[in-house]
């Protein structure tokens, strides 16, 4: 996602109070690289801060000249040129752009247009065009929220605030069908717009941001406060203003501005000056447009008051840096929302947020190792997780870094017995492949003591994975909510997803593989396998999908599952493992058997542990490499490998001298990292292919089971691995099909795509910044969500 480089046109109102927070927002963005296309009228350009050299590669300020307007007056191409009653037309104005932003938009054929309230007719032509629109509010969530629910007729108009807010709109007289005419612009293109980006955080009106989703029917974004860069102030404007405020002790004065577009009556203007005068605090006033001392010249930058305590500047003033100014006590202010967020200085900082999350993972390896690195990641960050398990399951998880267990908790749920369930089953690899019902029959009992756990601990956040379908409405009832955590790839879970909603073509090999094996586990019931119907129903309970997944390798997938799915989709990152403790006898015998060999010479081969290969399939596989020519070392499990052979031995060489089987648990990411291994056989499991890419080795695929095959399709497409060729008829391979595609990909001129492709994909898995601002988002997803959080 760090090198997708975006064109952005930012097209706001003709106000200052609108035109200097899309500016920040661009200079944002533009401050990471991407094109902004910043469209204005000329005077507003010219009389915008300038901008820092820096950023002119990329923030481009385009000038369309404002079409002329009866009565509008000369010159006039902002609100502060305009007087209030005339404002009507340089809305009219403003609207006649419409035909030269839709030549722009036509040319320059950008990837997002970020508007203002004011040109509704924007939404609908930049949908014509095939350019997403978003609404960019800079005012308040606050604001915004009470507006929208009063128009729309969701809150009490007796309040003082709903009943002010009419007063002002009727003595303004802008008022059309009932609804002032600024009303009927921003619902409308509030209307039009995918998305509501709002110049908010949620540490301060997260509460409202909120609300904005619920009345709207938007997806709300907040953007931050956006508060102003530096102000150049280093010209006569600064250095008098800081002479007036150096006279004042700490704290003493007050400071006073109403913006750019109050305009003060004559009684306004009095009361409030009295009223400066009868606190007794020195005060410098920012007062613009008005004569404020009679026949004095209006040329003079500032005017003192008789009391000599007061300073009223008649200029532009760098707010900012007045506010930060020692001598200011307090701001008196109109309440606009940028004048605001130029004083204000949270304590609250989501930096200091600590969570308490459960992490319940379905009983596999190849869910509890992604769970356990997902929660290893939290607790980094100094969140408290409570991962779940049982006994058996928990003491042979890789070891916890000491200096993570005062975060992590390992905690142990007996699994309650169930008949037919062999004894210390309590995981997928202890359990035969006919026998697994039962053990999800066991873990389902697990809802009664994990109920007692979340009352007792109430934590912030569950993250559950696919088997619980019960877990979802539980935590719903004790207000904890719920996040499924999908262990396997985009690409394989959208797969899933289409084909057994029926939006993805059954003909496909990988459709047709996938419910072949499905029919053979004979695991169907109401025609779909119970743990597509585990799946589809923790989904539908949860509030957020997560998956295993990064935007850079399969972005595409993961906004696939956010359409089919009708959930918010959060890719985590890919979680690639870490350092394995391998300093043990398994690692010297293994590593004395690698360096036996050249760079690049060996396969290594493994199948991960839920896959069982038939004899047939182990001897194709064994023949296959063989035939192949190169040496291997193959990680085999609960498997007699050499008939009489004593089972109690570690490994056993082949009657070649080329291959050695492994037969106990093998660090595999240690192994694809050493300089003998030049390709992975591998089943396409998500976890075995992040490895495996994570030190570029390139991959020979022999899918089995879910979610592989659509993984090994895509990892063909980009040219990372080749798939051992299947019949057609009965979907088997053969000894010659293994053989073929290891030396398509061993062989130095055949298998350079794919080595190359290979090591530019490590670029991506293994990049550690990458992959942790992933688990970052999460982790602020997740903070500023939370139960309870404004």
């Amino acid at each position: 996602m760090s090198e997708t480089k975006l064109h952005i046109v930012v097209f706001p109102w003709l106000a200052f109070g609108h035109l200097i927070p899309f500016l920040e927002l661009a200079k944002r963005i533009a401050q990471k690289g991407h094109k902004i296309s910043f469209i204005s009228t000329p005077r507003n350009i010219h009389r915008l801060p300038k901008l820092p050299e820096s950023l002119k590669p990329w923030l481009h300020l385009i000038e369309f000249p404002l079409p002329h307007v009866d009565k509008l007056p000369e010159n006039a191409e902002n609100t502060v040129d305009t007087p209030q009653h005339l404002v009507p037309y340089l809305f009219k104005a403003y609207d006649a752009l419409e035909q030269p932003l839709t030549k722009f938009l036509e040319k320059s054929t950008p990837d997002w247009v970020i508007c203002d309230f004011a040109p509704h007719w924007l939404p609908p032509l930049s949908s014509m065009l095939g350019i997403p629109c978003i609404y960019f509010c800079s005012f308040s969530a606050c604001g915004s929220s009470f507006a929208v629910e009063l128009f729309m007729g969701k809150k009490s108009t007796e309040s003082a605030e709903a009943k002010l807010l009419r007063a002002v709109h009727k003595r303004k007289e802008v008022a059309q069908s009932s609804q002032p005419k600024e009303v009927n612009r921003f619902f409308e293109t509030l209307k039009g717009a995918q998305v509501f980006a709002t110049r908010s955080c949620m540490e301060i009106d997260g509460e409202f941001v909120k609300s904005l989703g619920s009345s709207s029917g938007k997806l709300v974004i907040p953007t931050g406060l956006l508060p102003p860069s530096p102000e150049d102030s280093n010209d006569h404007n600064w250095y008098t203003i800081v002479n007036w405020l150096d006279k004042w002790e700490k704290g003493s004065l007050i400071y006073v501005a109403f913006g750019t577009e109050v305009t003060l009556s004559d009684e306004e203007f009095t009361e409030i000056a009295m009223g400066l005068e009868l606190s007794g605090f020195p005060f410098l006033w920012t007062v613009k447009n008005r004569n404020t001392s009679g026949g004095s010249d209006e040329s003079q930058d500032w005017i003192e008051n008789e009391s000599k305590r007061g300073m009223m500047w008649r200029r532009w003033a760098p707010q900012s840096r007045i506010l930060a100014h020692k001598s200011v006590g307090a701001f008196l202010t109109h309440c606009g929302w940028s004048s605001r967020k130029s004083c204000i200085t949270t304590n609250t900082s989501m930096s200091e947020t600590k969570l308490h999350i459960v992490v319940f993972p379905w009983l596999a390896f190849g869910h509890l190792i992604p769970f356990l690195e997902l929660a290893k990641r939290i607790a980094q960050k100094g969140h408290k997780i409570s991962f779940i398990s049982t006994p058996r399951n928990i003491h042979r998880l890789p070891k916890l870094p000491e200096s993570l267990k005062p975060w992590l908790h390992l905690i142990e749920f007996p699994l309650p017995h169930v008949d037919k369930l062999p004894e210390n089953a309590e995981n997928t690899v202890d359990t035969p492949q006919h026998l697994v019902p039962y053990l999800f029959k066991a873990y389902d009992a697990l809802e009664q003591p994990l109920t007692k756990f979340l009352e007792k601990s109430t934590p912030d956040w569950v993250i559950c994975d696919f088997a619980p379908h019960w877990l979802p409405p539980l935590s719903s009832m004790l207000g904890i909510p719920c996040i499924y955590f999908c262990s396997f790839s985009a690409c394989g879970s959208s797969f899933a997803v289409e084909l057994f909603m029926g939006k993805k073509s059954t003909e496909s090999a990988e459709a047709k593989l996938l419910r072949a094996v499905h029919k053979r586990k004979e695991v169907a019931q109401s025609s779909q396998p119970k743990e597509v119907n585990r799946f589809f129903e923790t989904l539908k309970g949860a509030q957020v999908f997560a998956t295993r997944s990064c935007m850079e390798i399969d972005g595409e997938f993961v906004k696939s599952l956010g359409s089919s799915s009708g959930k918010l989709v959060i890719p985590t990152g890919l979680l690639p493992p870490s350092p394995e403790d391998s300093n043990d006898h398994n690692w010297y015998t293994i590593v004395n058997w690698l360096d036996k060999w050249e760079k690049g010479s060996l396969i290594y081969v493994a199948f991960g542990t839920e896959v069982t290969l038939s004899d047939e399939e182990f001897t194709e596989i064994a023949m296959g490499l063989e035939l192949s020519g190169f040496p291997f070392l193959w990680t085999v499990k609960n498997r007699n490998t050499s008939g009489g052979s004593d089972e109690s031995q570690d490994w056993i060489e082949n009657e070649s001298k080329r291959g050695m089987m492994w037969r106990r648990w093998a660090p595999q990411s240690r192994i694809l990292a050493h300089k003998s291994v030049g390709a992975f056989l591998t089943h396409c499991g998500w976890s075995s292919v992040i490895e495996g890419l994570q030190v570029g080795c390139p991959l020979v695929m022999l899918p089995f089971q879910y979610d592989q095959w659509p993984i090994a399709k895509f990892m063909e497409e980009k040219k990372v691995g080749l798939k051992v060729h299947r019949n057609e008829h009965d979907f088997k391979f053969t000894r010659d099909s293994v053989a073929k595609a290891l030396r398509s990909v061993m062989l130095e001129e055949e298998g350079k795509c794919y080595r190359s492709g290979a090591q530019e994909m490590s670029k991506i898995v293994g990049d550690k910044q990458l992959q942790e601002k992933y688990v970052n988002q999460f982790v602020d997803y997740m903070k500023m969500n939370r139960p309870g959080y404004n």
